[in-house]
């Protein structure tokens, strides 16, 4: 079995969190859905994080890079997904991960909001 770098995994999850709205609170099963679903289209991962630095100030550096990518939030012109060393086995282990009961019948909702089943 193969384990993504803990800080590539953050950031990945920090990413989802973003796209998500930053909600708080939110619907944790459907945040995990969210990031395992991020993981079974690694190869096109491609974050960028603009928020303590300017794009323009390394725009040009982020052609050299080939997908995927996820650029050090703290060192910009750093690729934190060069220390993966399999990302089939983990997409494959994302693929088999969402198969699994906690994730059947769950749909992502916007903001990871969670959805009140009524009684009938």
């Amino acid at each position: 079995m193969y384990v993504i770098p803990a800080y590539l995994l953050e950031c990945i999850i920090i990413h989802c969190w973003i796209k998500a709205g930053r909600p708080s609170p939110f619907d944790m099963t459907q945040a995990l859905k969210d990031v395992f679903e991020s993981f079974t289209s690694a190869i096109d991962l491609a974050i960028v994080w603009n928020i303590h630095y300017e794009i323009k100030t390394y725009k040009q550096d982020i052609g050299s890079f080939d997908k995927p990518y996820v650029l050090d939030p703290c060192s910009p012109f750093t690729n934190l997904c060069s220390s993966v060393k399999s990302w089939r086995e983990m997409i494959r282990g994302s693929i088999e991960s969402l198969q699994r009961p906690l994730f059947q019948g769950v749909s992502i909702q916007p903001g990871w909001k969670k959805v009140e089943i009524k009684d009938k």
